[in-house]
């Protein structure tokens, strides 16, 4: 599986809870074989936000950004039978 639809499914499966850029790349580089580099996966990070099948929220404190699905990523994985 390419690594948008196996970034989509991981954050669908986490529901509606917000999950920390580095648990996300952590998963996905189990995820996906061969393990994505760091580049690749902020390329992937940047195109679903541009599409806006992702969101994210930075934590004021920490300043660390967390991640959650969007109906249209949602929309986007129904329409690739995932």
């Amino acid at each position: 599986m390419t690594l948008i639809p196996q970034l989509l499914l991981l954050l669908r499966r986490a529901g509606n809870l917000l999950t920390p850029e580095p648990t996300l790349r952590v998963d996905l580089r189990l995820a996906v074989s061969p393990a994505p580099s760091g580049t690749e996966i902020s390329e992937a990070i940047d195109k679903c936000e541009r599409q806006g099948w992702i969101i994210s929220v930075r934590d004021d404190m920490t300043d660390e950004l967390k991640w959650r699905i969007t109906d249209a990523g949602r929309a986007s994985l129904a329409e690739r039978g995932l």
